[in-house]
This record gives C-alpha cells, structure tokens and sequence, in this order.
C-alpha cells in the first residue's frame, strides 16, 4: 500500500460544484464513457450516493439503493427517464471499504458497466436519451435539494470522455495518470491537490469545481501506481492557481454592475459586469477567490 491526498466527501452537505459545463452538454445523445475510482463502506451511505450528476432530467453516474432484494448498492448510471438497473442478484459488493474503480460507457442505445477494469454487463435503453441540461456538475451527490445522494468515502480520478472507451483501454487507463491531452478526455479532476477549495480540471477546458460543506482533504492508502504517483502533477497546479488569481484580478477591475436576486436565505447582493444570473454563476465559479458566491447560487 501507498499513501498519498485525496479528497473526503462527509454525506449530505459534501460536494464539488463545476459550473461550466459545455462540453458534458455538448455530448447531447452521443456515446461518452464516464470513470471513477471510489472508496467507501455501504453501511454508512445514504438512499442513494452518488459520484456525479448534472440533473435534474441530466444524469446520474453512482449507485442505487438495494433494489428488488439484491445484497448490494447497485453501480448504476441514470440518463433523464432512463434507469439503468439490472438483475438484483447480480449486483456486486463495490462499497467494501477498499478503493475500486467503476466505469460506465453509452454506446448507441446500450449502456455498459465495468468494475476493476473489466466488462460487468450492459442494459439497453429504448431511446438516445440526452445528457444535456445546461444545469451544475456536481460531484460527490446529487443536485443540493436531495437528501439522499451525498457520498461518504474517497473519490479520486474523475473523468469525462466523449468517446466510448473499450473494456481494454478503461483497464490500462485506469492505472495510468492522463495528461489532460489525451483524444476524447473532456473533463479530468484527479481530486488529489491536497489543500484549498479547489478541484482543478487538468483536461484542456480547465472547469474549475469549488469543494464546499464537508469534503476535506485527507491522507489515506493506495493500492496502485498510479494513486501513489498523483502529486506529479503539482507543478500543473500552482500554474493553474496562478491564473486562477489573474482572472479574480482581472475579475476586480470589471465589477462596475450590481445585481440583486431572490434567495431561500434572504435576497443576496452581487457585484458582476454581467446581468444574467446564470452567465454570472458559471464566470464567477472559475474563480477560488468567489466562493461565497457560487454557493450561494443554489
């Protein structure tokens, strides 16, 4: 065992908030492959935890509550009215307490599911149902308004891809640190800075997600070389951190509007160049000096 950084969701009140999210809407009804490594024990996890979600009427990439008597949360992905479930008594035991890694491919209508690198089974759905909403990322729940889906554990090397990725390839990639290039990774958060509120994007659209509530950096054991090599990327770090503090400078001297909205706790002043609410979340949530304010944009 190896020991390096890596994130820690608390459950409810834990996530990690990405605004910009145009290239996961741009996969619209088109194949994707969505990879994760986890690490969790199912007893103290909610309903439903869950690694990523854009919904509502999005996505949903976790696990599901025991269904229908199976023994086991269901390694799952949810595409709109699409429930990707299957037979009960095939679900395997992934929340054991040990880092497993748990990968989901859409193919056309057929959506598969791979644990540990290899090919698990697949479920076909009757329409291209679309994953875009043009709502937040979130990872480690589901939207803030659900209970039920806030992940307690490690989450680590979380990638977005607009290609599908063979069982092969999600095998040797798993074990293997991207370099944001790679043909097909849209979105790359390897969760391993070990420190701020942060969690840089190393693919090349660098969408930022801010780590709110109780998600904390934590030091815990690797099974693999690739967990223990993931401070490699320190140096890509601090020059993202760089220009994170250029665009608040350059932020500071653009704030000449004002913008007031209604909020569930009470209305919110802002200061932004812009007037739509939307527009001025995704600009200010690329910005660790903003925080305040993109949490305050549920």
């Amino acid at each position: 065992m190896e020991i390096a950084t890596a994130l820690y969701f608390g459950g409810y009140s834990s996530q990690v908030m990405i605004a910009d999210t145009a290239l996961v809407d741009a996969i619209d009804t088109r194949n994707f492959t969505f990879e994760a490594w986890v690490k969790g024990i199912e007893a103290e996890q909610p309903e439903h935890p869950q690694i990523m979600s854009n919904r509502p009427n999005g996505f949903l990439f976790g696990f599901h509550s025991r269904w229908r008597g199976s023994a086991h949360k269901m390694p799952y992905i949810q595409l709109g009215a699409f429930n990707g479930l299957y037979e009960p008594f095939r679900v395997p035991h992934v929340l054991d307490g040990t880092w497993r890694h748990f990968a989901a491919t859409r193919e056309g209508m057929t959506v598969s599911y791979y644990l540990d690198g290899h090919f698990y089974r697949s479920v076909s759905h009757g329409c291209l149902t679309s994953s875009t909403r043009g709502n937040v990322l979130y990872l480690g729940r589901d939207r803030p308004v659900s209970r039920t889906t806030g992940f307690r554990g490690y989450l680590a090397e979380v990638r977005i891809w607009n290609v599908v990725r063979g069982e092969s390839d999600i095998r040797a990639g798993m074990n293997t640190l991207m370099t944001g290039a790679e043909a097909g990774l849209i979105h790359y958060w390897p969760l391993s800075e070990g420190e701020g509120h942060i969690a840089h994007d190393l693919a090349a659209n660098e969408s930022i997600g801010i780590i709110e509530g109780d998600a904390v950096w934590r030091i815990t054991d690797f099974p693999n070389r690739l967990m223990a090599n993931r401070q490699v990327f320190s140096s890509r770090y601090e020059d993202l951190r760089t220009r994170a503090r250029a665009a608040y400078e350059l932020h500071q001297e653009r704030r000449t509007e004002r913008e007031l909205w209604d909020h569930p706790r009470g209305r919110i002043t802002s200061a932004f160049p812009i007037v739509s609410r939307n527009a001025a979340i995704k600009k200010l949530a690329i910005c660790e000096h903003c925080r305040y304010y993109a949490r305050s944009s549920y």
